[in-house]
């Protein structure tokens, strides 16, 4: 009796398995149609406030791709929960209690001219490698890829991306979410424990 259970427990899974109970999903893609602003206003849970701040700061052109001088921008992107955490602990209780100046300066401390994506940073760990970059404010980071190891193999796992100040010798800090491609350049996301301003 078992037996003949377990045999028709057997063939009702496999008769499950067919091709029309599989959902071909697609890819993951980061490519995004529109502009960085465009991308950010789309995502309001994680950008809302950084939004605004960019408006508020009159980067709105730079974040379009408007500004001649960069048609192309990498933004580190410090989420909305990054800048409320900021806000908290200066005893800010306004984006706009802050003068424009102030913000914009802060803000231009995490975009770098040009696209850069994940693939293009050279390999690094937390001591050395990677690329030095200088930001549009004028500060230095340096931004490595690193080669994680898969079960005992090394450097066959995912790659993560981290960042650091080199000025304010801030520790390294790792990429959320890399890889977002608007049409004007490329977004890697830090993650929600970063304090905007730390750079």
């Amino acid at each position: 009796m078992n037996k003949i259970f377990i045999i028709l427990l057997m063939v009702f899974i496999g008769s499950a398995c067919t091709k029309e109970n599989f959902i071909d999903t697609g890819k993951a893609s980061g490519i995004f149609d529109g502009n960085i602003l465009e991308y950010m206003k789309n995502d309001p849970y994680n950008w809302d406030s950084t939004v605004v701040v960019i408006e508020w700061a009159g980067l709105t052109s730079l974040f379009e791709g408007k500004d001649a001088q960069y048609p192309e921008i990498t933004f580190f992107g410090p989420t909305r929960l990054s800048i409320l955490r900021y806000m908290l602990n200066n005893g800010i209780e306004r984006i706009k209690d802050v003068e424009p100046e102030v913000w914009k300066e802060m803000m231009l401390r995490y975009v770098i001219p040009g696209k850069h994506m994940k693939d293009s940073f050279a390999v690094g760990d937390i001591d050395d490698g990677g690329d030095e970059f200088t930001a549009i404010a004028g500060n230095r980071i340096r931004v490595y890829r690193k080669l994680n190891p898969y079960k005992d193999t090394p450097d066959v796992g995912a790659a993560t991306l981290h960042i650091q100040s080199i000025d304010t010798g801030y520790s390294i800090v790792m990429i959320a979410s890399a890889d977002i491609e608007p049409d004007n350049g490329a977004v890697h996301s830090l993650v929600y424990g970063f304090t905007f301003g730390k750079f």
